[in-house]
């Protein structure tokens, strides 16, 4: 991949009977380098790999599948997405993402 493309990683988006929870599969990035960002109902994950993390003391590549550089996506969120209630953790190289459901407020629905 030629340097300044953006590479694209790979998301599964799903719900539960409380959430919106989307995955993004973001090994090797750092977490100081990822950014989310809400723009009216679009939610827009964005950050950068660099080979520099992905491996120190490399000599020479033979192979380079992994995507690298800048990469951006952006998922529009349903109506009832409690936009004021957005969590996300990084874990083993998966950033998930969990939006809470408008109209469950009372309601025990765990985590």
């Amino acid at each position: 991949m030629p340097e300044g493309d953006r590479w694209v990683p790979e998301a599964d988006l799903y719900e539960t009977e409380a959430f919106y929870v989307i995955k993004v599969d973001v090994a090797g990035v750092k977490k100081s380098h990822l950014d989310l960002t809400l723009h009216g109902d679009t939610l827009k994950v964005s950050g950068q790999r660099s080979l520099e993390e992905m491996e120190e003391g490399v000599l020479r590549y033979h192979r380079l599948e992994m995507g690298q550089g800048p990469f951006e996506r952006s998922f529009q969120l349903p109506q009832d997405a409690d936009l004021n209630s957005i969590e996300a953790v990084l874990s083993d190289g998966i950033l998930t993402i969990k939006i809470r459901k408008r109209g469950l407020e009372g309601i025990d629905v765990g985590s």
